[in-house]
């Protein structure tokens, strides 16, 4: 069993609220059921609101550790489109707490689960579909459950995302989102999405030359990012 003292946060990817920024623990942990496989839980104890239970493994969709340094992390999970933003730790805790978590991933996800002797066919169709999701210039996502799960193409240069709700997306996920749009982007539309804050991060694409951010509820861009 593990465990991680932390600052914690849960909300859904719509907005909504799970349990507001309190103190709490985080703890690695085994269950097994008769007669059912083990399963890898992370138990979230807050002391503002009921406990909950996560599992592991296939369920981890992805980990955000662009501020690990400052004792900072985010977890998304496939449950419930769960968010779960982590502050206040040490970065080395944190670190060692992180890695557990993708390793749980990755044992799930290992060959052994796998059918022992899948037909070319099946692998020649799966060659094909990450390549071209890897070479991908193009890409529009009109639902939040369609946000790539492997992160955007490296040579990605036009993003469509229109008409999704955004006004109550925390705004650290929305400049983790900034983070992980690859350089090479050139064109990015988020029309009719119901923006209330647009972050500086936007500086660090370089290569951008087209910004839609029309139909919103911006009041102001930031300083950084007036010349847009």
């Amino acid at each position: 069993m593990s465990t991680l003292d932390c600052t914690l946060r849960l909300e859904n990817l719509n907005g909504k609220l799970v349990c507001r920024e309190t103190r709490g623990v985080l703890v690695l942990c085994r269950h097994q059921q008769e007669g059912k496989e083990e399963k890898q839980l992370l138990r979230v104890r807050m002391q503002n609101a009921n406990n909950r239970q996560i599992e592991l493994g296939k369920n981890t969709l992805k980990i955000w550790r662009q501020h690990i340094k400052q004792g900072k992390a985010t977890i998304q999970f496939k449950e419930d489109n769960l968010m779960l933003y982590i502050s206040m730790v040490k970065y080395e805790k944190l670190r060692s707490f992180l890695s557990q978590i993708e390793n749980i991933g990755e044992i799930e996800n290992s060959p052994k689960n796998l059918p022992t002797s899948p037909s070319k066919q099946q692998s020649s169709s799966s060659a094909i579909i990450l390549d071209e999701n890897r070479f991908r210039t193009k890409m529009t996502i009109t639902k939040l459950k369609d946000y790539p799960k492997n992160g955007f193409p490296k040579n990605l240069q036009q993003l469509y995302i229109d008409g999704i709700k955004l006004q109550n997306v925390d705004i650290r996920w929305f400049d983790f989102f900034i983070d992980a749009i690859p350089s090479s982007l050139t064109v990015l539309s988020l029309a009719w999405c119901s923006l209330v804050y647009f972050s500086n991060r936007i500086t660090r694409l370089r290569n951008l030359q087209s910004l839609n951010l029309n139909k919103n509820l911006l009041k102001e861009l930031p300083e950084d990012v007036s010349f847009y």
